[in-house]
Protein backbone atom coordinates (compact mmCIF):
# COMPACT_ATOMS: atom_id res chain seq x y z
CA UNK A 1 0.00 0.00 0.00
CA UNK A 2 1.67 2.98 -1.20
CA UNK A 3 1.59 4.69 -2.93
CA UNK A 4 3.05 7.58 -4.51
CA UNK A 5 5.21 15.19 -5.19
CA UNK A 6 8.80 16.34 -5.07
CA UNK A 7 8.79 19.09 -2.46
CA UNK A 8 5.14 19.51 -3.56
CA UNK A 9 6.20 21.78 -6.45
CA UNK A 10 3.51 20.91 -8.96
CA UNK A 11 4.33 23.64 -11.49
CA UNK A 12 7.53 22.78 -13.31
CA UNK A 13 10.17 25.39 -13.96
CA UNK A 14 10.03 24.62 -17.68
CA UNK A 15 6.27 25.14 -17.87
CA UNK A 16 4.92 25.67 -21.35
CA UNK A 17 1.59 27.04 -20.10
CA UNK A 18 2.65 30.03 -18.00
CA UNK A 19 0.26 32.42 -19.73
CA UNK A 20 -2.68 30.11 -19.12
CA UNK A 21 -1.86 29.15 -15.54
CA UNK A 22 -0.87 25.67 -14.36
CA UNK A 23 -2.22 22.60 -16.12
CA UNK A 24 -4.47 20.21 -14.17
CA UNK A 25 -2.87 17.22 -12.47
CA UNK A 26 -2.39 14.01 -14.45
CA UNK A 27 -2.51 11.81 -11.35
CA UNK A 28 -6.04 10.56 -12.06
CA UNK A 29 -6.20 11.00 -15.82
CA UNK A 30 -4.95 12.92 -18.82
CA UNK A 31 -4.98 16.70 -18.26
CA UNK A 32 -7.19 16.65 -15.16
CA UNK A 33 -9.68 14.02 -16.34
CA UNK A 34 -10.85 11.22 -14.05
CA UNK A 35 -9.83 7.80 -15.43
CA UNK A 36 -9.82 6.00 -12.09
CA UNK A 37 -10.99 2.41 -11.97
CA UNK A 38 -14.23 1.00 -10.64
CA UNK A 39 -14.82 1.98 -7.01
CA UNK A 40 -11.77 4.26 -6.88
CA UNK A 41 -11.75 7.95 -5.99
CA UNK A 42 -9.50 10.73 -7.25
CA UNK A 43 -7.21 12.24 -4.61
CA UNK A 44 -5.28 15.46 -5.28
CA UNK A 45 -2.06 14.08 -3.78
CA UNK A 46 -2.12 10.32 -4.34
CA UNK A 47 -4.14 10.02 -7.55
CA UNK A 48 -6.57 7.10 -7.90
CA UNK A 49 -7.18 5.62 -4.46
CA UNK A 50 -9.53 3.28 -2.62
CA UNK A 51 -10.17 5.85 0.12
CA UNK A 52 -9.59 9.50 1.01
CA UNK A 53 -10.68 9.38 4.67
CA UNK A 54 -11.53 6.87 7.40
CA UNK A 55 -15.22 7.39 6.57
CA UNK A 56 -14.65 5.46 3.33
CA UNK A 57 -13.25 2.40 5.13
CA UNK A 58 -14.88 -0.27 7.29
CA UNK A 59 -13.78 -3.12 9.60
CA UNK A 60 -11.57 -5.09 9.48
CA UNK A 61 -9.62 -2.29 7.72
CA UNK A 62 -11.17 0.90 9.15
CA UNK A 63 -8.30 3.39 8.66
CA UNK A 64 -7.36 5.22 5.46
CA UNK A 65 -3.60 5.45 4.92
CA UNK A 66 -1.93 6.54 1.68
CA UNK A 67 -5.17 5.95 -0.18
CA UNK A 68 -5.78 2.38 1.03
CA UNK A 69 -7.86 0.99 3.88
CA UNK A 70 -5.70 -0.54 6.63
CA UNK A 71 -6.19 -2.54 9.80
CA UNK A 72 -4.15 -0.22 12.02
CA UNK A 73 -2.09 2.94 12.22
CA UNK A 74 -0.37 2.40 15.58
CA UNK A 75 0.02 -0.37 18.17
CA UNK A 76 -2.86 1.13 20.14
CA UNK A 77 -5.24 -0.17 17.47
CA UNK A 78 -4.05 -3.78 17.88
CA UNK A 79 -4.80 -6.17 20.73
CA UNK A 80 -4.28 -9.71 21.98
CA UNK A 81 -1.26 -11.64 20.77
CA UNK A 82 -1.13 -9.59 17.55
CA UNK A 83 -0.41 -6.35 19.40
CA UNK A 84 2.11 -4.72 17.04
CA UNK A 85 1.10 -2.67 13.99
CA UNK A 86 3.77 -3.24 11.34
CA UNK A 87 4.28 -0.10 9.19
CA UNK A 88 4.99 -1.90 5.90
CA UNK A 89 1.46 -3.34 5.69
CA UNK A 90 -0.31 -1.55 8.58
CA UNK A 91 -1.66 -4.84 9.88
CA UNK A 92 -1.53 -6.29 13.40
CA UNK A 93 1.16 -8.92 14.04
CA UNK A 94 2.75 -10.74 16.95
CA UNK A 95 5.53 -8.42 18.23
CA UNK A 96 9.01 -9.24 16.95
CA UNK A 97 11.90 -10.23 19.18
CA UNK A 98 14.88 -10.36 16.80
CA UNK A 99 15.92 -8.98 13.43
CA UNK A 100 15.11 -10.96 10.30
CA UNK A 101 17.49 -12.73 7.95
CA UNK A 102 17.83 -15.75 5.65
CA UNK A 103 17.77 -18.14 8.62
CA UNK A 104 15.09 -16.30 10.63
CA UNK A 105 11.90 -17.93 11.87
CA UNK A 106 8.52 -17.05 10.25
CA UNK A 107 7.23 -13.48 10.54
CA UNK A 108 4.87 -14.12 13.45
CA UNK A 109 7.30 -16.41 15.20
CA UNK A 110 9.45 -13.72 16.78
CA UNK A 111 11.74 -12.83 13.88
CA UNK A 112 11.19 -10.25 11.18
CA UNK A 113 10.63 -11.04 7.52
CA UNK A 114 13.60 -10.18 5.24
CA UNK A 115 11.49 -7.50 3.49
CA UNK A 116 11.23 -5.59 6.80
CA UNK A 117 14.14 -7.10 8.63
CA UNK A 118 14.79 -4.66 11.49
CA UNK A 119 13.05 -5.39 14.79
CA UNK A 120 12.26 -2.25 16.74
CA UNK A 121 12.40 -3.70 20.25
CA UNK A 122 10.70 -0.70 21.89
CA UNK A 123 7.57 -1.14 19.73
CA UNK A 124 7.78 -4.78 18.65
CA UNK A 125 7.43 -3.65 15.03
CA UNK A 126 9.32 -5.05 12.05
CA UNK A 127 10.52 -2.17 9.87
CA UNK A 128 12.60 -1.77 6.75
CA UNK A 129 14.52 1.16 8.22
CA UNK A 130 14.77 3.22 11.40
CA UNK A 131 16.43 6.29 9.86
CA UNK A 132 18.11 7.46 6.65
CA UNK A 133 21.29 5.79 7.93
CA UNK A 134 19.71 2.43 7.11
CA UNK A 135 19.14 3.44 3.47
CA UNK A 136 21.43 4.01 0.49
CA UNK A 137 21.73 3.91 -3.28
CA UNK A 138 18.59 4.63 -5.28
CA UNK A 139 16.43 4.56 -2.13
CA UNK A 140 18.25 6.78 0.40
CA UNK A 141 15.24 8.02 2.39
CA UNK A 142 13.55 6.24 5.31
CA UNK A 143 9.88 7.14 4.84
CA UNK A 144 8.10 7.66 8.18
CA UNK A 145 4.69 6.16 7.35
CA UNK A 146 5.76 2.82 5.87
CA UNK A 147 9.27 2.76 7.44
CA UNK A 148 10.83 1.59 4.19
CA UNK A 149 13.74 2.93 2.14
CA UNK A 150 12.35 4.93 -0.78
CA UNK A 151 13.53 7.23 -3.55
CA UNK A 152 11.51 10.24 -2.41
CA UNK A 153 9.07 11.38 0.26
CA UNK A 154 7.23 14.47 1.47
CA UNK A 155 9.76 17.35 1.54
CA UNK A 156 12.62 14.91 0.76
CA UNK A 157 13.78 13.74 -2.63
CA UNK A 158 16.70 12.16 -4.42
CA UNK A 159 14.96 12.46 -7.78
CA UNK A 160 17.04 13.70 -10.69
CA UNK A 161 16.76 14.21 -14.44
CA UNK A 162 14.72 12.95 -16.21
CA UNK A 163 12.49 11.74 -13.34
CA UNK A 164 12.46 14.89 -11.23
CA UNK A 165 8.98 14.61 -9.68
CA UNK A 166 7.86 12.42 -6.77
CA UNK A 167 4.56 10.56 -6.62
CA UNK A 168 3.67 10.13 -2.95
CA UNK A 169 1.37 7.19 -3.61
CA UNK A 170 4.39 4.89 -3.74
CA UNK A 171 7.31 7.29 -3.13
CA UNK A 172 8.64 6.86 -6.66
CA UNK A 173 10.46 9.31 -8.93
CA UNK A 174 8.55 10.06 -12.13
CA UNK A 175 8.94 12.33 -15.13
CA UNK A 176 5.79 14.37 -14.68
CA UNK A 177 2.72 15.08 -12.55
CA UNK A 178 1.01 17.38 -15.06
CA UNK A 179 1.50 18.61 -18.61
CA UNK A 180 3.43 21.57 -17.20
CA UNK A 181 6.32 19.22 -16.44
CA UNK A 182 6.62 18.19 -20.10
CA UNK A 183 8.46 19.80 -23.06
CA UNK A 184 6.69 20.98 -26.21
CA UNK A 185 8.01 17.96 -28.13
CA UNK A 186 6.24 15.60 -25.70
CA UNK A 187 3.49 17.77 -24.22
CA UNK A 188 1.25 15.17 -22.53
CA UNK A 189 1.82 13.67 -19.09
CA UNK A 190 0.53 10.11 -19.48
CA UNK A 191 -1.14 9.08 -16.20
CA UNK A 192 -0.55 5.33 -16.48
CA UNK A 193 3.22 5.75 -16.00
CA UNK A 194 3.58 9.54 -15.49
CA UNK A 195 5.87 9.94 -18.49
CA UNK A 196 5.88 12.76 -21.03
CA UNK A 197 4.64 11.54 -24.41
CA UNK A 198 3.62 12.87 -27.81
CA UNK A 199 -0.05 13.12 -28.63
CA UNK A 200 -1.87 11.06 -31.25
CA UNK A 201 -4.82 11.33 -33.58
CA UNK A 202 -4.81 7.74 -34.82
CA UNK A 203 -3.03 4.41 -34.28
CA UNK A 204 -0.57 5.45 -37.00
CA UNK A 205 0.88 7.98 -34.53
CA UNK A 206 1.67 5.23 -31.98
CA UNK A 207 4.43 2.62 -31.92
CA UNK A 208 2.97 -0.84 -32.62
CA UNK A 209 1.21 -2.50 -30.93
CA UNK A 210 0.05 0.69 -29.19
CA UNK A 211 -3.42 2.15 -29.69
CA UNK A 212 -4.55 5.77 -29.85
CA UNK A 213 -7.00 6.86 -27.18
CA UNK A 214 -8.67 9.51 -29.31
CA UNK A 215 -10.69 10.83 -26.36
CA UNK A 216 -7.50 11.94 -24.61
CA UNK A 217 -5.14 12.02 -27.64
CA UNK A 218 -2.58 9.71 -26.04
CA UNK A 219 -1.05 6.37 -27.06
CA UNK A 220 -1.98 3.48 -24.77
CA UNK A 221 -1.49 -0.27 -24.63
CA UNK A 222 -5.18 -1.10 -24.95
CA UNK A 223 -8.62 0.31 -25.66
CA UNK A 224 -10.54 -2.77 -24.51
CA UNK A 225 -10.18 -6.34 -23.28
CA UNK A 226 -9.65 -7.60 -26.84
CA UNK A 227 -6.25 -5.85 -26.81
CA UNK A 228 -5.08 -7.76 -23.71
CA UNK A 229 -4.28 -11.43 -23.08
CA UNK A 230 -2.26 -13.88 -20.99
CA UNK A 231 -1.58 -12.92 -17.39
CA UNK A 232 -2.84 -9.35 -17.96
CA UNK A 233 -6.24 -9.85 -19.65
CA UNK A 234 -8.00 -6.73 -18.37
CA UNK A 235 -7.78 -3.26 -19.94
CA UNK A 236 -7.70 -0.60 -17.22
CA UNK A 237 -9.48 2.77 -17.65
CA UNK A 238 -6.05 4.35 -18.25
CA UNK A 239 -5.30 2.00 -21.14
CA UNK A 240 -2.95 -0.50 -19.51
CA UNK A 241 -3.28 -4.30 -19.65
CA UNK A 242 -3.47 -5.50 -16.03
CA UNK A 243 -4.26 -8.68 -14.14
CA UNK A 244 -7.39 -7.28 -12.54
CA UNK A 245 -9.50 -4.21 -11.86
CA UNK A 246 -11.88 -5.87 -9.37
CA UNK A 247 -11.72 -9.13 -7.43
CA UNK A 248 -14.17 -10.66 -9.91
CA UNK A 249 -11.35 -10.53 -12.50
CA UNK A 250 -9.12 -12.72 -10.33
CA UNK A 251 -8.70 -16.33 -11.43
CA UNK A 252 -6.63 -17.12 -8.33
CA UNK A 253 -8.62 -19.36 -5.97
CA UNK A 254 -9.41 -17.62 -2.68
CA UNK A 255 -8.38 -14.15 -3.86
CA UNK A 256 -10.04 -11.57 -1.60
CA UNK A 257 -9.11 -8.34 -3.34
CA UNK A 258 -7.45 -6.90 -6.44
CA UNK A 259 -4.35 -4.82 -5.84
CA UNK A 260 -4.64 -2.49 -8.81
CA UNK A 261 -1.55 -1.91 -10.90
CA UNK A 262 -0.67 1.55 -12.21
Amino acid sequence: MRGLLAPLCLLACNSTNDAQGPSPSALCGVDGSNQCGSGQKCDDVFGCVDCRSDDECAPPTPYCLLGSCAQCRTNQECSGQASACFPHDHACHVPCAIDGGPDAAPLDGGACDPSASICSLDTGQCVGCSSNRDCNGATPICEATVRECVACALNQTSCGVPTTRCILRDFRCVECLSNDDCPKTKPICRPVDLQCVSGCKSAADCLAPGKCDTVHDVCVACLGAKDCSGTTPVCSPMGACVQCETVSDCAVAGAQFCERER
